[in-house]
C-alpha cells in the first residue's frame, strides 16, 4: 500500500459537524490527493444518544454513496464511524456495523471533558475480547488526565 492513509475523517457530507455540503466533501478529496493521500477512512460522530443506529446507517449510506460516485477515485474511500463511548458497548451485537470498512477496526472516543472511569477502560477492552474488534482511540491528545 502506497502513499498516507488518513483513518479520521469528516468528510461525508451533510452528516455531522465535518464536510457540509458535497463541494466541500470534493475540495477535501482534492486537497488529501495532493498531499499524499491515497486512502481515507471517512468517519463521521456516531452518538448513540442522538439517532437510532439503523436511522443513522441508513443516513451516511446515501452521503457516503453521493460523495463516492462524485470523487474522481484518485483517494479512495472507505466507510466507518468515530463512535462516542457509551456504557454497554461492549456487549452491543451491532458493534460490527460500526467498524472501518467491515474491518476488526473501531474508532472509538471518550466524551469530552469527563473523568475516564476504570469501568470505561474494562469495558474498551471487552470490545476485543467479546468481538475480536481492536479499539483506536480518537483525540487521543485529550486524555493526558488518565493514566
Amino acid at each position: 500500500m502506497e502513499g498516507f492513509f488518513d483513518i479520521h475523517s469528516h468528510i461525508i457530507p451533510a452528516v455531522d459537524d465535518g464536510a457540509v455540503c458535497l463541494d466541500e466533501s470534493l475540495k477535501l478529496l482534492a486537497m488529501m490527493a495532493k498531499n499524499g493521500v491515497k486512502y481515507v477512512a471517512a468517519t463521521p460522530h456516531f452518538y448513540a444518544e442522538k439517532m437510532a443506529l439503523d436511522e443513522y446507517i441508513s443516513l451516511t449510506d446515501r452521503q457516503f454513496d453521493l460523495l463516492k460516485s462524485a470523487s474522481n477515485g484518485e483517494v479512495r474511500l472507505i466507510k466507518g464511524f468515530e463512535v462516542r463511548y457509551f456504557g454497554g458497548i461492549s456487549v452491543t451485537d451491532s458493534i460490527r456495523r460500526l467498524t472501518i470498512g467491515g474491518s476488526d477496526y473501531i474508532l472509538l472516543e471518550f466524551p469530552y471533558n469527563q473523568p475516564i472511569t476504570e469501568k470505561a477502560v474494562r469495558e474498551i477492552e471487552d470490545i476485543y475480547y467479546n468481538f475480536g474488534i481492536t479499539p483506536i482511540l480518537a483525540h487521543i491528545e485529550r486524555y493526558s488526565k488518565y493514566r
